[in-house]
């Protein structure tokens, strides 16, 4: 018959108690450990990694951790009878069985093994310590007495235990205990595993790459790959990608990191971030077990002297047995991400600065006519009010372009089109426009006969408000700022154009992208979130149309944007 091979996937602090007791048992076993939750902030997915691994490699699976993780019964829910639990609320009920751990947990003692007291004895005082606010209440509520559980191949020096329990501030006891309950627990487990397994259909073998099949992924992956040895905690190996995405050779690479203090590829404000973090990973790792995996995100100089914003993750690669033979990292290009998060965060604050000017003056004039309108005459407090309304109008118009791009973003942007007047669209607009730009001369040309379109007008108003308004902006005072209409063929062509400071062709190639401002609008001090030409494209896309502007700097900007029309559509004719 043949000899199953046996995974067992087990909270770290039972690593050595589990080797000890499968020493005896019949079968081949590979312990996955993993750290406690109870003392680490762990995903569900890293357990749900060594679960997936476990039941690849081996015939049956053993779960010996825990219920600390509250997704824990669901995980395991998932795997059915590929995954069997060993009996058990936590490592100490394990070890102890249920009722002396039910007499310890009764008398409100706090149970810890050695890797506790030595391994994880920073996370426990963080969590716990009696200079924190969850010790002080656990503590003072919860924990009556300390208890070391000592096993017979677990000793541990007293002073330890001592000056741990002086610091959280609980008296301390040393009771002895053995594997014989544990060993029960996984025998009894391991025949459970044994009837699911001869009923289970057997899977399908995993067939690895061959070597020259892994060299070319790793050598056409956009990604830096790289090797870091177990024991010198030295780079061993670096993919092809370097020299792309950072600009060095792999020779140059491996000397750089192996010595970095004499040549740093890292930015000086993260170096020490980096570096620091990388080494206490790999020996966490080697010393606790599986931790969650090292992630960083940090700037590196190329080799050319430029900055480039990069994130790192590393794996630890086990061997069959279940120890560590070497770490497998990879760095990422990430500064186009890192880019547009720049550009969020400026966005965000120049939206806040739109919104809160004209809630500015909308609370000024309306507090000016509540507490000085006695002495205010007719035409101030009118003017007030008008001023008021004004920059009403403008904080609805501001958050009516938020809204779109919020619908566009969550794929909610739904037209209600209906036959329109485009001229009669026209007109509205520009009148509303007027109201606000007194000083500019708006000059609308339209031929006699044109069809009706098909076209959500809310949308349509908006998207001549918004090129209205930059056409405002951009315009000197007293400026001519038009509005036409032509037909090209099954399109409908309508632009708008001023007489301002014109666009640059660099500035023309970035318009309409996302959170966007031109230069010059900056220098200038115009107003404005760069949030408008990007809701007119939107907005015209999603009619079936498109948007471009033609411009020369100082002679002016036209934006044309298009409305397909339908065969046999009716014209308007004035």
């Amino acid at each position: 018959m043949k000899r199953l091979t046996v995974g067992i996937v087990a909270c770290a602090s039972m690593h050595k108690q589990i080797e000890e007791c499968t020493a005896s048992m019949e079968g081949s076993f590979r312990i996955f450990p993993i750290v406690p939750s109870c003392s680490f902030s762990i995903k569900i997915d890293l357990i749900r990694h060594y679960l997936d691994k476990s039941t690849d490699e081996n015939d049956v699976t053993l779960f010996a951790y825990g219920k600390c993780h509250p997704q824990i019964l669901p995980l395991l829910a998932e795997y059915g009878d590929q995954v069997v639990k060993v009996r058990g609320n936590n490592c100490f009920e394990m070890f102890l069985g249920t009722e002396k751990y039910a007499k310890y947990h009764n008398k409100q003692y706090w149970m810890l093994t050695k890797p506790f007291f030595t391994r994880w004895r920073n996370e426990l005082l963080m969590g716990f310590g009696g200079g924190t606010s969850s010790g002080k209440m656990l503590i003072g509520d919860a924990f009556k007495k300390l208890i070391y559980v000592r096993f017979d191949r677990d000793e541990l020096g007293i002073d330890v235990v001592e000056d741990f329990a002086k610091t959280v501030g609980l008296e301390y006891e040393i009771h002895s205990a053995d594997t014989a309950n544990l060993k029960m627990l996984l025998k009894e487990a391991l025949s459970s595993a044994h009837s699911t397994a001869r009923a289970r259909k057997p899977k399908s073998s995993v067939s690895y790459p061959l070597e020259s099949e892994m060299r070319t992924m790793i050598e056409t992956i956009g990604e830096v790959i790289y090797r870091v040895d177990v024991h010198t905690k030295q780079f061993t190996f670096v993919s092809p990608q370097v020299r792309k995405i950072l600009g060095y050779s792999r020779a140059e690479f491996l000397d750089i990191m192996n010595d970095y203090l004499r040549k740093s590829v890292y930015n000086e404000d993260d170096r020490q971030r980096v570096v620091a973090g990388r080494y206490n990973f790999l020996v966490k790792c080697l010393n606790e077990g599986m931790q969650e995996p090292y992630e960083a995100e940090y700037r590196v100089k190329r080799n050319n002297g430029d900055e480039l914003w990069v994130r790192e993750h590393i794996y630890p690669s086990y061997r069959s047995d279940g120890t560590i033979e070497s770490f497998v990292g990879k760095i990422s290009d990430i500064t186009e991400r890192k880019k547009l998060d720049q550009l969020k965060e400026d966005f965000i604050i120049l939206v806040s600065h739109e919104l809160r000017s004209p809630l500015t003056v909308i609370t000024g004039a309306v507090n000016t006519v509540l507490t000085e309108g006695a002495s205010l005459s007719p035409e101030e407090t009118r003017q007030l009010l008008q001023d008021a309304a004004l920059e009403a109008d403008s904080l609805s118009h501001l958050l009516g372009n938020l809204l779109e791009v919020s619908r566009v973003q969550a794929n909610r942007l739904f037209l209600h089109t209906e036959a329109l007047s485009v001229k009669e669209v026209i007109q509205d607009t520009v009148g509303q426009i007027k109201r606000r730009s007194l000083a500019h001369q708006f000059i609308v040309n339209t031929p006699r006969k044109i069809p009706l379109v098909y076209a959500d007008q809310l949308r349509l108003e908006r998207i001549l408000y918004n090129l209205l308004e930059n056409a405002v902006k951009y315009s000197p005072q007293g400026g001519k700022i038009r509005v036409f209409i032509r037909l090209e063929q099954e399109f409908l062509v309508i632009g708008v154009s001023d007489q301002g400071i014109g666009i640059s062709l660099a500035d023309q190639a970035k318009l309409f992208a996302p959170f966007q401002r031109l230069e010059e609008s900056r220098r200038k001090g115009v107003k404005g979130a760069g949030l408008g030409l990007l809701v007119c494209r939107r907005l015209v896309e999603a009619h079936g149309g498109r948007i471009w502007v033609e411009s020369e700097l100082d002679r002016g900007s036209t934006f044309f944007f298009t409305l397909p029309l339908r065969r046999g559509q009716p014209s308007q004719q004035d």
